[in-house]
């Protein structure tokens, strides 16, 4: 497990001492609790018939969601979101999206696939209590890969049994592709550090050192710029598949992106969504999770 110190200090030191390891199943849901209120990150669904409540010490094992589309033993794309008070609202699984009575109510754009880390994330859309951004990050094959994309998830929070989804929104492709696997959502601060309600959104280039940087606004997801910092990310064209995540800490202003075998350590700034290479760890055999 990679763990951080929240510091307001600048640069971020080399992690020793730590051990991590790829398991077959991998539950990457929404993002940092911490980023959240008191129960939005409360249930966390993956797999098939797999979950936890985090409203209890230690959280108690609940009946998960059923007929999961794809191999169960490699499930990676799970995300999924409650209310303030913990009542789980919707949710993402393999390719499908799920309501608050676990039932499929659509699915996640083409070039999705259940076997990505950090596949699908939710985010509130800024200034709406109703409605929700699903980001999606694709497999894709060897060098190449569809174009991430987004859509809005419209729920009825008065529903609490039920299909409580009104509405689910097309996909937006972004306007880059041949992206790696793994993605970020990090808040945003004015220059006093106070967060603006609004969040950055990061995903990394195959085969290159560049990160591409998002606005997530109250009307849209919008591309902001591409960074080229830190190494180039090999990757292996001959269609092996390989393994990336994001980590941030709990300021928000460093990040860890594992790439196959090494851990690779930034500085963000969350006014501005600039970054900067720091060092890395390595080798850690399948850095993952």
């Amino acid at each position: 497990m990679l763990s951080y110190v929240c510091s307001t200090g600048r640069g971020l030191s080399i992690l020793k001492g730590f051990k991590v390891r790829k398991v077959l199943l991998v539950f990457l849901t929404v993002i940092s609790i911490s980023l959240f209120g008191q129960g939005e990150a409360n249930i966390w669904y993956f797999g098939e018939n797999a979950g936890l409540d985090f409203s209890t010490s230690p959280p108690t094992v609940i009946k998960g969601m059923s007929n999961v589309e794809g191999n169960t033993n490699l499930m990676e794309t799970s995300a999924s979101i409650s209310d303030a008070s913990g009542n789980f609202l919707f949710g993402i699984n393999g390719k499908d999206i799920y309501s608050g009575d676990l039932v499929k109510r659509g699915t996640l754009p083409n070039g999705s696939y259940e076997e990505t880390a950090q596949g699908a994330m939710i985010i509130p859309v800024p200034g709406s209590s109703t409605e929700y951004y699903v980001t999606t990050v694709p497999r894709g094959s060897g060098c190449s890969s569809p174009s991430p994309s987004w859509l809005k998830v419209t729920i009825d929070p008065s529903i609490t049994t039920g299909n409580n989804i009104v509405s689910i929104g097309a996909a937006n492709p972004f306007p880059t592709n041949n992206v790696g696997h793994g993605q970020m959502i990090i808040p945003k601060t004015d220059a006093a550090g106070n967060p603006t309600g609004e969040h950055w959104l990061v995903n990394h280039g195959r085969n290159s050192n560049e990160f591409h940087v998002y606005d997530i606004t109250s009307s849209g997801i919008v591309y902001n710029k591409t960074i080229s910092n830190g190494p180039v990310m090999v990757t292996d064209c001959s269609g092996s598949d390989h393994i990336a995540y994001f980590k941030s800490n709990g300021c928000y202003n460093q990040f860890a992106y594992g790439y196959g075998d090494d851990v690779y350590l930034f500085d963000f700034d969350t006014q501005t969504g600039d970054m900067n290479y720091q060092n890395k760890t390595g080798p850690i055999t399948q850095a993952y999770g």
